[in-house]
């Protein structure tokens, strides 16, 4: 299959593209930084996968149009779409800058929406195809310092519900992954305290672990699904007992 990565550039994305290649997919990436997805490409290309790669700003819609018709003119057909990139800022609400707000939104709900209409037109032309987005279970649990992040992510889970049921009566699938916190560069990014990643500890989701979930979702036609399992139970715990759920992620997350 023809498989586009959105923020393939590093962490979750560019180590799904590298299983996915592996695994005899062609991988095609994008990412506003064309030289790590160059670095991206050679360790694939290293492995005898097949990989192309194009500069990629979700951010801008005509760079998405013109994103996927590069994909589907060199490939043939994007058989499916991986709605990956993502942004995030781990603040008290009065630290957060506008400009980190802006882009988180941007990036995570408005990048979202340009490349899912980028791509549509050529899966619904075929009545084919796949739409996995990448939320977070932050977007169901929010915690401390990530009011945005949950907020966006939470933004991702009603879109992608709402596209699905646009899609009712097509072959074109909808899928939403929830993974917990990843150890990846993002966190480097997002909390540049370092708490976060040390509050957590070997609590947090090895990026190959990961990856290796999301590489199952596009075998599947699986609605949603959660790393760690417990995640869903988590969810509807918060949704039944949500005073609960609150307290312990305050507990936990307060110092991040």
């Amino acid at each position: 299959m023809n498989i586009v990565i959105t923020g393939a550039s590093s962490g979750l994305g560019a180590e799904t593209a590298a299983l996915l290649a592996a695994e005899g997919h062609r991988v095609i990436l994008g990412s506003r930084s064309i030289q790590k997805l160059k670095e991206v490409k050679k360790r694939i290309q290293s492995e005898g996968g097949s990989c192309e790669v194009y500069a990629l700003d979700v951010t801008n819609e005509q760079s998405c149009v013109q994103f996927m018709k590069q994909a589907e003119e060199n490939n043939g057909s994007v058989d499916i779409l991986i709605n990956n990139a993502g942004a995030g800022t781990f603040k008290k609400i009065e630290e957060l800058q506008a400009v980190e707000v802006e882009e988180m939104l941007s990036v995570n709900v408005t990048g979202v929406h340009n490349m899912t209409k980028a791509a549509l037109p050529y899966m619904k032309a075929r009545d084919q195809g796949k739409l996995l987005f990448i939320s977070s279970l932050a977007g169901k649990i929010p915690s401390p310092k990530a009011s945005v992040y949950a907020a966006s992510k939470h933004a991702v889970i009603g879109y992608a519900r709402a596209v699905r049921m646009e899609l009712a009566g097509t072959n074109v699938n909808v899928s939403i992954f929830y993974p917990g916190p990843i150890d990846t560069p993002f966190l480097d990014k997002a909390d540049k305290t370092g708490n976060y990643r040390s509050r957590l500890g070997r609590m947090m989701l090895t990026v190959r672990e990961t990856a290796v979930a999301v590489g199952k979702l596009t075998e599947k036609k699986s609605r949603e699904s959660h790393l760690p399992k417990v995640g869903f139970l988590l969810s509807v715990l918060y949704q039944t007992a949500p005073k609960i759920v609150e307290k312990a992620a305050g507990k936990q997350f307060q110092k991040k």
